[in-house]
């Protein structure tokens, strides 16, 4: 029977849509009893190891669980096997961009220092750290797609907030934001500077040293995107020498952070594990999408292919 293999935990919902019409091979709470000859299509979240593509001669098409234009599979390989490369584009956008607005919050209301110091202090520490509102302050963001669109919205309809962006890709500004052509504009003037953007490789450590150069010391720095955009060394150094104010990060480089890293040592830092489009939402949007998109793609309908 052909078969939809998912390696990585994903909404019940979509495992209930999908077994309407194939076998589902939810590997990871167990159900691995499947012929790899029959598995057609492969739902790819982040199974580290995952299966070999070598041994499932029939794959047709494999959907990444999210937004992103990368995939298990190489995409020259893919061309030669004519597997299609797919997304879910959009369906985590509110939950990005909500993390995003926190992270926001959590630094200019210093939510981890003083909440350490209650705990040692009690009481006594509420006038020791210093915080800040974030109404009427400059929002910077660099990336003007679905997320920065939300975040955009947020920001000036629910704080007032100021808002320029930078992307080439985008030629007409939503309500309330200001377009601008000159990236350090972003870095110079914004209170808070956002990334949504894709890792590529051109945007590989596209934010580094003389960009945190620019930013006031009273800034800070948000990456709900990918790591590798981020030059993380150089942020570091700018975190730890006060060029800048923090950060609120969902990522990082390498993906899952070494506990060693000065960053989990920093008060102005604020850091999650790669979770900001996890909300319960937003899992049910991605895994119905994944979903539908294999059975359109199986049906012969177009699908949003990365590749």
């Amino acid at each position: 029977m052909a078969t939809v293999l998912i390696p990585d935990i994903v909404a019940p919902e979509a495992v209930e849509e999908l077994s309407k019409r194939f076998k589902v091979a939810t590997l990871f709470d167990g159900h691995d009893d499947y012929d790899p000859k029959d598995v057609v299509a492969w739902i790819y979240r982040f199974s580290n190891p995952h299966p070999d593509i070598n041994e499932l001669p029939n794959l047709k098409i494999v959907v990444s669980h999210g937004t992103g234009n990368n995939s298990v599979i190489p995409k020259e390989v893919a061309r030669e096997r004519n597997i299609c490369l797919a997304n879910a584009p959009g369906k985590n956008s509110l939950s990005v961009a909500e993390q995003t607005i926190m992270f926001m919050l959590a630094l200019s209301k210093s939510l981890l220092p003083i909440t350490k110091r209650y705990a040692a202090q009690g009481s006594s520490c509420r006038f020791s750290v210093k915080y800040n509102e974030i109404t009427g302050k400059t929002l910077g963001l660099v990336g003007m797609g679905n997320i920065g669109k939300i975040v955009a919205n947020i920001a000036t309809k629910g704080f007032g907030m100021k808002v320029i962006a930078y992307d080439p890709y985008v030629t007409s500004a939503v309500e309330g934001v200001e377009l601008t052509d000159d990236r350090s504009r972003i870095f110079r003037e914004a209170d808070y500077v956002s990334l949504h953007m894709p890792l590529t490789d051109a945007t590989y450590h596209c934010v580094g040293e003389a960009d945190f150069s620019l930013m006031k010391p009273t800034a800070f720095i948000i990456n709900c995107s990918r790591g590798g955009i981020v030059d993380q060394e150089a942020m570091i150094r700018a975190l730890q020498d006060g060029t800048i104010a923090g950060a609120g990060l969902d990522v990082t480089e390498p993906e899952d952070c070494p506990t060693d890293s000065p960053l989990f040592g920093m008060d102005n830092v604020v850091l999650t594990p790669h979770i900001a489009g996890n909300s319960r939402e937003a899992l049910v949007r991605v895994g119905l999408s994944c979903a539908q998109t294999i059975c359109d793609y199986l049906d012969g309908k177009e699908v949003p292919r990365i590749n």
